[in-house]
């Protein structure tokens, strides 16, 4: 929506992630507000961020149907609910 040298303004959701990211080996669907399996959704708005706070940003193509649901599966995978399934985060890799 706009660029500065200072920050980016987007109509985003933003996702933040805990220390433990995954479902356990069970299906869950993400709420508004709240930590569910390690993640945080927020509701969908414009935002205004600086540079500084920005880590990675994952452009999605246009076709994309973001504004759904996110679920994490089985595996512990964050996922929308769309039709391609588009993958918010995987969980990190275990030391075995």
């Amino acid at each position: 929506m706009e660029e500065t040298p200072q920050y980016l303004v987007l109509l985003c959701k933003t996702y933040h992630f805990g220390t433990h990211v995954g479902g356990g080996g069970r299906i869950a669907t993400l709420r508004q507000g709240e930590y569910v399996c390690g993640v945080l959704e927020s509701e969908k708005s414009v935002r205004a961020i600086p540079w500084s706070q920005i880590e990675v940003i994952n452009e999605l193509p246009t076709k994309t149907n973001w504004d759904v649901k996110a679920y994490i599966d089985r595996s512990g995978t964050c996922c929308l609910a769309n039709e391609q399934k588009t993958v918010i985060t995987r969980p990190p890799a275990r030391d075995t």
